[in-house]
């Protein structure tokens, strides 16, 4: 593993991919064998209750199922602030990013 994208074993066939809330794993890997002893790696969203993570995609290694988890970019925002408003800054309302509570100003 590269010391830039750390992935903690946390089980013999589970890791748990680490980025920048060191508090929650950003993503989750697990190792699968098939019928024809062809492993895998299931690359999975994050949730604390295994029955409700989601498969995103299948690697052929666990280092290539790491490295598709991807940093997030300084000063770029994620989430439900960013597409609010399109996701330009040009189109967000001044209050809104004054950090004042979104109050329409006409009906």
């Amino acid at each position: 593993m590269s010391e830039t994208q750390p992935c903690v074993q946390i089980e013999t066939d589970l890791w748990a991919v680490m980025r920048y809330k060191l508090e929650q794993p950003a993503a989750m890997i697990q190792c699968v064998t098939d019928r024809q002893q062809i492993t895998k790696f299931l690359l999975m969203t994050w949730n604390p209750n295994p029955s409700q993570r989601r498969l995103i995609a299948m690697y052929d290694s666990l280092d290539a199922a790491n490295a598709a988890v991807k940093w997030e970019s300084a000063g770029v925002k994620t989430g439900r602030e960013n597409h609010r408003w399109g996701g330009q800054t040009g189109h967000v309302p001044q209050s809104y990013r004054d950090g004042a509570p979104d109050v329409p100003t006409s009906v």
